[in-house]
């Protein structure tokens, strides 16, 4: 979808200059799209990304609004490394008349990735980010999702991702398993740093999904 709408984009409006990508299950305010152009501006980034807020169910328990599945990467507006989800960003058109097409790299299509793994090429090829935290989209989260099930697939899911997305960017696939093995052993100590800042075993395992789910990825 992303892929259409942003090849449809080019052949429609031959003169644009920002393309602005939303969700169709995200809300924003009458400010989203200003303060993207505004941070875009004041940093002379090529994309700029905003906070996706997570809107729970009135049941759903305090630890999922708290878990890293679920919380922004960034806090503060300005310059940052790279981004990761495409739900909330403004893109210029410079950076779409650079990138081959297809635009997300459809292998992706089913397990999601795509946007971080074209994050990590336009990175390659220099083009710079920034987050504008002013300009958030709310999105409903189903009643499905904050459970653990849910909750655990997505992090072993992050962690896989996380170990294609490197293997495809250096072509070094014994470097990959390298790093994977000392995320993974690394991981039971980072855990438990983490449950005892968020006070939650829950949040703490996280660390161990991730290396666990990065693992998994190398067999496929």
């Amino acid at each position: 979808a992303y892929n259409a709408g942003w090849a449809k984009a080019l052949s429609e409006f031959p003169n644009f200059r920002w393309l602005a990508v939303i969700d169709d299950d995200e809300v924003a305010d009458e400010n989203w799209l200003r303060n993207h152009l505004n941070t875009l501006q004041d940093t002379n980034c090529d994309i700029v990304g905003g906070p996706q807020l997570q809107q729970f169910h009135k049941d759903a328990a305090d630890v999922w609004k708290r878990h890293p599945v679920f919380e922004p990467h960034y806090k503060v507006t300005g310059a940052v490394p790279i981004l990761y989800s495409s739900g909330n960003v403004v893109i210029t058109r410079g950076v779409l008349d650079k990138m081959p097409q297809p635009f997300l790299e459809p292998q992706f299509n089913f397990i999601g990735g795509g946007d971080s793994d074209f994050y990590r090429r336009c990175q390659i090829k220099g083009f710079t980010f920034a987050w504008c935290n002013e300009a958030p989209v709310l999105e409903d989260v189903p009643e499905r999702r904050s459970t653990f099930r849910w909750v655990n697939a997505r992090s072993y899911r992050n962690g896989a991702i996380s170990a294609i997305i490197e293997t495809r960017a250096s072509n070094n696939r014994a470097k990959t398993i390298f790093k994977s093995c000392l995320l993974l052993a690394a991981s039971p100590f980072r855990s438990l740093k983490s449950a005892i800042k968020h006070k939650s075993l829950i949040i703490g395992l996280y660390h161990m999904q991730i290396a666990f789910g990065r693992l998994l990825a190398e067999f496929g």
